[in-house]
């Protein structure tokens, strides 16, 4: 029985082997070996040391930003930068805010195409100096054929008019409305309408 046992075990041995040596045999004759090319045959495995790339750092989050979706494979192509001078101006005829207060105060602002933004942030097209101002506070645009006031989730709030108890979260702004920015004693701005 001993003998049986050990024969079984040299059989299994013996038929481990061959098969190695048969898949071995394949894959070096099969295109697989070669990187880059695939072999479409079921029962070969073929192992490709690829070199590891290293991880790429996270990039910070942009909200602003388009997300585009590659094949593997494919590498972008950076787009040449822009000035901002390069970018037409589109704004909507005769729509603007006019400065009530402030530093702002007498100016008018022009709405473009694809809205404005309002607060202490660099970015914003009406940059504001009060500290009662959110770095991102207020956006106007175009909504549904309506200029919209949308609060941008600040910290003081948006008020419109009189209602300065509660701040709006969204609004379709009339001719003559008066906007107040970061509370009834904030940046006002009066929208109109040539």
């Amino acid at each position: 029985m001993f003998i049986a046992i050990a024969i079984a075990i040299v059989l299994v041995a013996v038929v481990a082997i061959a098969i190695v040596f048969k898949t071995r045999s394949r894959a070096s004759q099969s295109p697989a070996a070669r990187p880059g090319v695939e072999d479409s045959h079921p029962d070969s495995i073929t192992v490709i040391d690829t070199p590891a790339k290293p991880p790429a750092a996270p990039q910070p989050y942009d909200a602003d930003a388009t997300m585009v979706y590659m094949r593997p494979g494919q590498t972008p192509t950076p787009a040449a930068p822009r000035k901002s001078e390069d970018v037409p101006s589109l704004t909507l005829g005769g729509v603007h805010l006019l400065g009530l207060t402030g530093a702002q105060k007498g100016q008018c602002f022009p709405i473009a195409l694809t809205g404005i933004t309002l607060g202490r942030s660099s970015s914003c097209n009406i940059v504001l100096t009060d500290s009662c101002v959110s770095g991102q506070h207020a956006w106007i645009g175009l909504v549904d054929g309506k200029i919209t006031l949308r609060d941008l989730q600040s910290t003081n709030g948006t008020f419109l008019n009189a209602q300065l108890r509660t701040s709006i979260s969204e609004v379709a702004l009339r001719p003559g409305d008066t906007i107040f920015i970061g509370g009834h004693l904030g940046e006002q701005f009066r929208f109109e309408v040539d």
